[in-house]
Parts: structure tokens; C-alpha cells; sequence
């Protein structure tokens, strides 16, 4: 990343590394970068899931899980997901 540091993808898989190794924190700080993150839908994805269970933060996890949704409609894990934020926000 030091020699791209506006490579989009450099950032995505870093932040996939992140949240495969439970680094949080570090993935919110690495998934913000670069404005190109915002087509990956896994970002968000795991962004939601990082609001969800970490920060409890149910409104942001939803909007996340939403953007996510919107890029990948095919993915049926969002589905699932999203479906029991709302249950848990009461919608």
C-alpha cells in the first residue's frame, strides 16, 4: 500500500484480512481510505457486521448492510442478515 496508496484494492484485501483475523478496529481504519472501497460490497459487509456485533449499533449496521445489498443483490447471506437487524430494531 505504501507504493499505491490509492489502490483500492490494496485496501480491500487488507480489510478482508483484517476481519478474518477479529483486527476490528483496524479494519474501520483501513476500509475508510480510499473513496474506490464503496463498490466492494464485502467491505460494507463486513463493516455491518463490525457495527452489529462490536459497536451494537444497529441503525448503522443496517445502513451498511443496505449499501452492501444494493451492489451485490444476489448475495442471500444479506438477506439473512439484514433480516435479523430488523427483527432486532423492531421493523
Amino acid at each position: 500500500m505504501l507504493h499505491k496508496p490509492r489502490d483500492a484494492r490494496a485496501h480491500y484485501y487488507l480489510g478482508n484480512f483484517y476481519y478474518a483475523h477479529r483486527a476490528m478496529r483496524t479494519l474501520c481504519a483501513c476500509a475508510g481510505s480510499p473513496a474506490d472501497l464503496s463498490e466492494f460490497d464485502v467491505i460494507h459487509r463486513n463493516l455491518g457486521l463490525a457495527a452489529w456485533q462490536r459497536e451494537k449499533n444497529y441503525p448503522k449496521a443496517i445502513e451498511l448492510f443496505e449499501k452492501a445489498l444494493s451492489l451485490n443483490p444476489a448475495n442471500q447471506d444479506l438477506y439473512l442478515h439484514l433480516d435479523d437487524l430488523y427483527k432486532a430494531e423492531g421493523c
